[in-house]
Formats: C-alpha cells, structure tokens, sequence
C-alpha cells in the first residue's frame, strides 16, 4: 500500500470516529493495523465547521496599518425616487441652518409618502447636543435615518447607533455649513435612498465622496528616520502601565531619548506602576516618573516644569491617556461624554499647554479604532477619541515642524485597555483579532519614521467585517478557487473555500495515481496565485518562493473535496498564500509557497492542442491521463540529466462550464510536464513533488509547438532529489526556471516481471541503484547509440562501453568503468574455462544468492573482470561477493575496488544482458586533467 492511499484511509478512518484528521502520516508508513488504530484513538475529537467561537484561519495573525481618504463616488441627479419621503426633522434648538433644514426635508399629508427621519446636528456640537443625537438616533427603530452633520462627529454617532442597532438603515452625509450644503444632503438621500449603512461627504462644491480604508505598507523600524535621539525628552501620558508604558519603553529603546511618564498613581500605592519602574531602570533607560491628573492643567503645567528642569525640555509627546467605561446607548449622558473627553481631547490640551510646542518634534496619541467601526457599549469612548483625533489634525496644520500622528489601535493582547477590561477573549470571538505587544511597538517605531503619513492611522489585526468601515476595493476577482469568501481584507488578506470534484474538475481523472485522485501541485500553485492576485490586483506573478506540497490532496473519486485558500500580503510585497482540505479538517497545509506578483500575467496565449507525438511512457512510467500527456520525447536523459521536449498548447477546458476558465500561471499540464518528466530519471521508483525553492516566470509560454526542458539534479538524501530546471522556447528564451524542485521518493514503481528496460531509462535506473551500492563514486549513467551528447558538460571520470551499435556511458567523482554483454547460452565448462575455478566458483555463488539462472553469474563475472582491467586491476584479482540487493544486484570488491554487477533484459535486444560499473579510490588531480582522463573510452 502507497503512503497516500494510507493518508486517504487514515483520514477516512478519523473522519467516521470523530477525530481531526491526522496531520502527519508519515510516522504510519510502517505501522501495524493495530498502530494505525491506536493512533487515531489518541487523536483530539474534531470540531464540526463552523461550529464553537473559533474564527476561520488564515495563513497566520496579523497586525497592519490603514489610511483613510474620500474617493469621488458619482453625483446624483434630482427627481431620481419614485416615490416622495416625508421627514421626522430632529434638529436642535439654535441649529444656525435649521430653517434650511426644514425647507430640504418637508413634511407631507401624502400617503403614499415614505416616512423617515433627520437628526442633524450643528457644528462643532457640544457634548449635550452630541448625546442627543445618540439618543434620536437610537430612539428611531423603524424608519430610515439620515443623520446629517458638518466636519462634526455625526458620522461617529451613526456608527455607534448602528453597533447596538443591528439593521438599522442609516445615511450619514457630511454637508458644508451652508443652505446649499442642506439642499445637497437632502438631494443624496432622495436620489439614493436609504437602504444599509453608508456615509457620504460631501466637498465644499458639493460633489460627494466616501470614506474608504486601505492597507498602508510600512518600511521596517528605522531607529535612524524617528526625530528624536538621545537628546530628546519624551513626556508619556498614562505612560506607567499598559501600552503606553510598553510604547514607552520601545522608543527609549529605538532613540535613546529620556522619558518623563505622567500618571495618576503614586508608585508606592500601584504595584504595577512600581514594577515598570524597575523595568525602566533594568533596561538602563532614563524615565523620570512624576504624579499627576491629566484632566488637571495646573497640576500637569507644575510636573512638567520639574521635569524639564531636571531632564530639560520637552520634544516628544506620547499621549496615551484614556478612560473607558462601556454602557449602553441608553446610559450615555453629556456627564459621561465629558468623562470619557477629559482625559482624551482635554488631556492632550493640558499636555500641549505645559510645553513650548515650537520645540516638539513629535506628538503622537493614541486614539481607537471603536471610532472608526462603532462597538455596542463604547458611544462615548468612540465620540471621546474622535474628538481627539480632530484636535490632533488641527495641530499638523498649525505645527508644521511636528509630526502629529493619532493612532488607531485595535485591541492589544496583553496590556492595553481591552485586557484591563477582560474583553479580549469576548472581541476575539467577535471577530476582532487582538495585537499582541511585539507587534504592536514594532508596528508603532515603524509608523514613527515612515514618511509621507496622514496625521490618523488604523493599526489592528483581523476585524470583523462592517458597514461602517468600508474598503477602497471590497470587489474579489472572479476566479475558480475564490469560489466563496469565507474571510476578506482587502489589500491583506483572504481565505477563500471551493468544492472540488471530477465533476466540475474533469482534470482530475487524469491524474489520479492507483485510482486515487490527486490535485496536481501545479494546480495549487494555480489556486494559491488566484488568492494572492486577489490581495494584490495583480494578475502577473514575477516568482513562486518557498513552496512546499507537505501533503497530498486525494479527492473521493465519486465525491468531492473541499479545498481552502488563504493568502495573506506583507509590507514588503510578498504574499504568503497556503491551500487547506477538508481531508485534515483544514488544520494542516497541504501546500504552501510565498508570491510576489506585478507585471503582465503569466497566461500564456490560448490555442489548441499541438498535434504531435507523445512520449511511449505514458502508462508504465508515467501515471497521467491524456490531458496532462505533454512530454514528447527525451533528447538526453541520464539518472541526474535531461533534456526533453514537451508539447505546448491547449488542453481544453479544465473546469466545467459556471466556473471562471482562468488560469493565472498559464497551462497547468505543460507545467505539470516540466515536473513530471523528472519522473525519468528515477524509473524504478515513484517520485511525487513535495516543494521547491524558487520558480520565476520570465516569458509565458508559446501556445503552439514545443518547449525545451533542462533539468540537472543538485542535491539528494535518503528521502528524494533536488533538481533544477530550466524552460526554454524552441529559439532558446528562457520562460521559466525552477530552483530546488525536491521530489520525494513515495515508494517503488511497478513494472511487470521480467519486462525489458527502454534503453533509455536504462541509464537512469542503474545510476540510482549505484546512488545505493556505490554512493561515493556519484556515477551517472545514459545509454543511446552514441556515446557524444550521453552526458555533455558533466566534470568527472567518463567510460563508455558498445554493445553491438549501442553505448552505455558513465561519469563518476572517481575512476570509474563500465561494461557491458550478452549473457550467451554456453555450457558451465565453456565459461569455467574462460574464468578459471576461482571465478567461475565466484559467479556460482551470485547465481545461489540472487537465484539467477545457471549462466547469468558466468556473463557477471566476465563483464566485472573487463571493469577491473579497465580500473588497473590485474586480471587475476580475487573478487569476493559482498552483499547483494533487490532484483539481483550484486556487489563485489577486490581491495579497494568495487564492482556492481545486474543481468537487466533490454528492449530491442534478444538475450539478457549482464551490466558492471565499478569504481576505484578517489584521485586526486586537477579539474583539467580529470576532463582529459574523461576524455577516453573503454
């Protein structure tokens, strides 16, 4: 039994005793039906999918940055409803545009009239005019709302209505303060209408955008693009615990700066405040701890001015001060906002009024990404921390030699207000994936010397998707393997699942190996570059990197296999993509590599099947089916050489007709072919891909004709090969190159008893056989009708020996020869008489251990005895039987030389032949004079 057919069985097995699949398979190659039973007893009970609180996986976690811009979306024309609204108007007494506001949105008798509701608040609202616009908002459960503000924080109210209001059909539009800018927002809601969740602003002009969120990549942390240094002074609000002090600690680290660290607690009555001072000073960073309230000005204008007299001025300002008490919607009151604001906005404005700003280089505050997404409980901490972030925009403008930035920050995993909480594992199983510390100080000195920043920045890992928070791209390309997003971070990430089967995947039966079907790796490849082109909206892929086929994916031959992809893109370009199953419950990669895509796409012309001959393996060597029939014929090929050509062209369709036809990388059966022609130079035994280093996609292929495969082994272990391969056009342009293909030796080939070897597989299969018997001399061997071309451009010891019109050739790292010769019908008197008793009594021997017939050991020993002269021995030197091997192999030894002798039949020739190649002790002697020695032929 195959390894595969027990991985398909192990899995079958675990799947009907409700236990997860088992990942590696390895291990019960050799296991009893007792072992393999008791293992997949100890395996842990599977999990159904989608059931518990665990989100669906992708490559790994993540931690990323995000901008926010207006993208132009398309005006809207007048008169566009069907059918007139007549408005519930909630506008605030002393509205200055109030009157506007009751003229643009008119109130009718008219029952046909569809009923819906403003709130608008004024500009710059007051913390009472904000809470009642919460409270409208909420309040109006049935019919659609507009809420309409000016440059305001209206757009946080409607994402905090619409976090405890599931449902809620909302239209937020930022209008200019002016009468136009209400007839405009009036205009929005009649032609669009309101359905869903969505904003719109509204320019001065009064042309509309939206607010859109897309990944920034970020350079990795340069300590040298920070503005500070060890000369600088950072003052660190809330800076004595959590993630401030966490931040804190980073930055001294990154610049050497000292720190000044602003908290409430006096170090003797927190124990967490006492033990980061300790920290600070085992790190040898110099933080000078003083006490006092950000929300009291003078207090924190006294502090400051003692620090700066015993450290100097300050440069750097670190706001990470906040309060967070959740409530519901209902509990919000102008109070509260004012709490919650207090340590925000008005803490940054006492911080700023303790400083000279003229001498800061850098303020940063930590803001939260609630503001941007709305979080059922948190409308006041949301409002609180936008209002801030709005002071912190005003500032860039004013404090042009300042970088000002306000941070986003999704929840952090171990430290950080969720965890004071104990919210973490709750925002978890919502979706929202928490930052863990290292991630997040590194993503914070990476964003502090990043040039070209807006003054607001999102930082968080895996977000549940939202209405409030909308991508500039959210579209998916529509291809095979994307079948149903299942998760989707436009620009980073998405996972993806697509039902497989012979039924919408005809490919499949031709390649099923012992009546298995099996994906092909180069069709994962295929589905993993679909995943990563839709987080990067490239088409072209430049390189494949670090791809690696751990383990197959078997689809029921009357069934099918759920397959899932997921990719997930890094700042530097690259896009980590992996192919699950739901063969191993989707715990294990069956396949993974690393994308870098960009340029044109690697799809080569579309034409049909090029009409030549294929390769006379197919069927015995190799397993495909007529679709993946490629090879033609090889031109040279040797155990660790080929050449080949192989038919490009169309293969029909690979996937039935409602399934997108594209192919990202081109025709997967061509390059199935540029993996499987290796297949050849191991005969004897299957070889199956597991992984390679690098492929690099330099010119699609043609879709007509043939293409020439060079492929040249570098490196093998007890488990397989490495090889390199290089494609070529027909004219000799590069197309595609491979770099450590691994092939993994699954087990031996079948070939029927007593059949004849091709000739040319002859060579491969006795170079691999030596691999075993004689590994130090390296030898490879091919057979052809002439010996020039065998095994051109190979460094070492070259021999050749005739039969009749045909050469068996060999290279070795060593001195080496070869030979080769009929075994005749003679009597045992004839060949003892050629031998002598000595040697004839030797070949009677290997006839006993192999079980050869009477006179296959007589032709051995003859052929052994022209290998030793060839290698300077003398023609009466005692050989002696070592050990022998599987189908026949003998090896023998004289003193240091050592001969490996085999009776194979060959094709075309009529009796069997007895094959030796021997080699002697290493030589030491220049590479020119060991190609000279080469040179000659026996």
């Amino acid at each position: 039994m195959n390894s595969l057919r027990l991985a398909q069985i192990a899995a079958d097995a675990a799947r009907v005793l409700g236990r997860e699949a088992p990942v590696d398979t390895g291990a019960l190659v050799t296991a009893s039906v007792a072992g393999l039973a008791a293992h997949i007893a100890a395996l842990p009970a599977s999990r159904g999918e989608g059931e518990g609180d665990a989100p669906v996986e992708g490559v790994a976690p993540w931690v990323r940055a995000f901008i926010h811009r207006l993208v132009p979306r398309p005006a809207t024309a007048n008169g566009r409803a069907t059918r007139a609204r007549t408005w519930t108007r909630l506008v605030p007494d002393g509205h200055p545009l109030a009157d506007a506001i009751h003229a643009a949105f008119p109130t009718t008798d008219d029952a046909d009239a569809v009923p819906a509701t403003v709130v608008a608040l004024p500009p710059d609202p007051t913390p009472e005019e904000c809470v009642a616009a919460l409270h409208a908002a909420a309040a109006n459960a049935e019919a659609p709302l507009l809420l309409l503000h000016h440059r305001a924080v209206g757009d946080v109210v409607a994402r905090s209505v619409a976090a405890e209001r599931p449902g809620l059909s909302c239209l937020v539009v930022d209008a200019p303060p002016h009468p136009d800018g209400i007839r405009q927002a009036a205009d929005e809601a009649v032609a669009r209408g309101i359905a869903g969740y969505a904003e719109i602003v509204l320019d001065d002009t009064g042309r509309p955008h939206a607010p859109v969120t897309e990944h920034r990549p970020l350079p990795a942390p340069d300590a040298a693009a920070i503005p500070l240094g060890p000369g600088d002074v950072c003052l660190v609000t809330g800076g004595a615990k959590g993630i401030g002090a966490e931040s804190a600690l980073a930055l001294a680290r990154a610049t050497g700066a000292c720190l000044v660290l602003l908290g409430r607690s006096a170090p003797g009555d927190d124990a967490e405040v006492g033990t980061w001072l300790r920290r600070f000073d085992d790190e040898k960073v110099t933080a000078l701890y003083v006490t006092a309230d950000v929300t009291d000005p003078a207090a924190v204008r006294r502090r400051v001015a003692e620090a700066e007299a015993r450290l100097g001025p300050v440069t750097a300002v670190l706001h990470c001060a906040g309060r967070n008490e959740p409530g519901r919607l209902e509990s919000v009151t102008p109070d509260r906002l004012r709490a919650a604001c207090a340590p925000k906005r008005d803490g940054l404005d006492a911080v700023l009024a303790a400083v000279d700003t003229r001498r800061l280089r850098l303020l940063v505050a930590f803001g939260s990404v609630i503001a941007r997404i709305g979080l059922p409980g948190e409308a006041d901490y949301a409002l609180a921390n936008d209002l801030m972030r709005r002071r912190v925009d005003e500032l860039a403008e004013a404090l042009p030699h300042c970088r000002c930035l306000t941070i986003e920050w999704s929840q952090w995993e171990g430290a950080g207000m969720a965890q004071r909480l104990g919210a973490v594992e709750t925002l978890r199983r919502q979706g929202v994936a928490p930052i863990p510390v290292a991630d997040g100080t590194r993503i914070l000195l990476s964003l502090l010397g990043a040039p070209d920043l807006p003054s607001a920045v999102l930082v968080a890992g895996r977000l549940p998707r939202a209405e409030t928070l909308r991508h500039a791209d959210e579209s998916l390309p529509l291809l095979r393997f994307l079948e149903r997003p299942l998760v989707h971070q436009p620009g980073v990430e998405v996972v993806a699942d697509a039902r497989v089967g012979l039924g919408g995947d005809p490919y499949l039966a031709d390649h099923a190996l012992d009546g298995v079907p099996l994906l092909p790796a180069v069709v994962g490849l295929e589905a993993m570059a679909q995943a990563a082109a839709a987080v990067t909206g490239h088409d072209g892929v430049l390189t494949v990197t670090e791809a690696a086929f751990e383990r197959p994916v078997t689809v029921p031959p009357d069934g099918s296999r759920t397959v899932r992809v997921a990719a997930l893109r890094h700042d530097d370009g690259t896009v980590a993509a992996v192919l699950r199953s739901d063969e191993t419950g989707f715990s294990a990669d069956h396949f993974r590599a690393v994308y870098r895509t960009g340029g044109e796409s690697t799809r080569a012309p579309v034409a049909a099947p090029t009409p030549a001959a294929r390769s006379p393996h197919y069927g015995e060597l190799f397993f495909h089916g007529p679709r993946f029939r490629r090879v033609v014929r090889y031109r040279r090929l040797s155990g660790r050489h080929c050449v080949a050509e192989v038919a490009a062209g169309g293969a029909g369709e690979w996937f039935s007709g409602f399934h997108s036809p594209r192919l990202l990388l081109g025709d997967a059966a061509l390059r199935d072919a540029y993996v499987h022609v290796l297949q050849g130079c191991v005969p004897h035994r299957r070889v199956l891909p597991v992984g390679v280093d690098a492929v690099r996609f330099h010119v699609p292929a043609p879709g007509e004709g043939t293409v020439i495969v060079h492929a040249h082994e570098t490196a093998r272990d007890a488990d397989g090969y490495r090889y390199d391969v290089r494609v070529e056009s027909e004219a000799g342009a590069v197309l595609e190159t491979w770099h450590g293909l691994r092939l993994k030796d699954v087990g031996p080939l079948p070939r029927p008893a007593g059949a004849p070897w091709p000739a040319e597989l002859l060579g491969p299969y006795l170079t691999r056989v030596l691999d075993r018997l004689l590994p130090e001399a390296r030898a490879d061997l091919a057979a052809g009708l002439t010996a020039d071309g065998l095994l051109p451009g190979t460094d070492g010891f070259r021999r050749a020996a005739h039969l009749g019109d045909r050469v068996l050739a060999a290279v070795a790292g060593r001195p080496v020869a070869v030979d080769w010769a009929p075994v005749p019908d003679a009597p045992p008197e004839r060949w003892r008489s050629l031998l002598g008793p000595r040697a004839a009594a030797v070949a009677e021997e290997a006839d006993r251990a192999t079980g050869g017939p009477p006179g296959h050991g007589y032709a051995r020993l003859l052929t052994c005895r022209q290998v030793m002269l060839a290698l300077g021995a003398r023609p009466d030197a005692p050989l002696r039987v070592e050990r022998t091997a599987a189908d026949g192999w003998v090896l023998l030894r004289a003193g240091d030389l050592a001969v490996a002798t085999v009776v194979v039949r060959v094709a075309g020739l009529p009796a069997p032949v007895a094959v030796a190649v021997g080699s002697g002790p290493p030589v030491r002697v220049s590479r020119s004079i060991r190609v000279g020695v080469a040179g000659g032929r026996a």
